[in-house]
């Protein structure tokens, strides 16, 4: 499903420490610090993946980034329940390519928002939404909306990892919908998958 994003962007957690104190099924409060002093950040993936069953849309690159202002900004935040700490304003998707030849992707409704949800031993848990994408390609197009979740890993990687998981109860998954062609590849009401690892500067550290 093309450069899909959906997107994303949690690459939005970008550009911030976040640290982490409490219990597993407790309330954690959570300090969010912007290593630039600002909400800015960018985040970049060399490799995303928008499935749907066997269907794949595939990109060789993915950038999301948030501004100065409405980005990833310091604050404290408690988690659970889901904390909104900050934006996705702009996301692009570079060399898409879908079953039935090369994937367009238009972005509507950003930003979109950056939630985090839960501690993990190695970060934390969350989601990115909701978004809006519109996809087309030869003979096909089709809408994709709702929320994508992953999780943030600390250390060297340093990466948002957008994959296959589960949302909080009553979040949207991504769902498509306006479905025009497609010859069967998809359907109304189908929930595809996002998967795409973006590297966030600056660093974020959740602890």
């Amino acid at each position: 499903m093309r450069k899909l994003i959906t997107a994303l962007a949690t690459t939005a957690v970008a550009g911030a420490t976040v640290v982490v104190t409490g219990g597993t099924a407790m309330a954690a409060t959570v300090t969010v610090t912007n290593p630039g002093g600002t909400g800015a950040y960018t985040a970049t993936s060399t490799a995303v993946d928008l499935a749907d069953g066997s269907v794949h849309m595939k990109c060789t690159g993915s950038t999301g980034t948030g501004t100065a202002s409405s980005g990833i900004k310091s604050g404290t935040y408690t988690v659970p329940p889901t904390a909104n700490i900050g934006n996705i304003d702009t996301l692009n998707f570079t060399n898409c390519t879908g079953p039935l030849g090369a994937v367009t992707t238009t972005m509507s409704t950003l930003p979109y928002h950056v939630f985090l949800t839960a501690k993990t031993s190695t970060g934390a848990t969350g989601y990115i939404g909701p978004v809006n994408v519109h996809l087309s390609m030869p003979l096909c197009s089709f809408n994709v909306t709702g929320n994508a979740p992953g999780t943030y890993v600390n250390g060297t990687s340093n990466q948002l990892r957008l994959a296959p998981g589960t949302l909080p109860s009553g979040v949207t998954p991504l769902t498509v919908s306006g479905v025009s062609g497609c010859a069967g590849l998809v359907s109304n009401g189908q929930h595809p998958t996002y998967t795409a690892n973006y590297t966030v500067s600056p660093n974020i550290t959740v602890l």
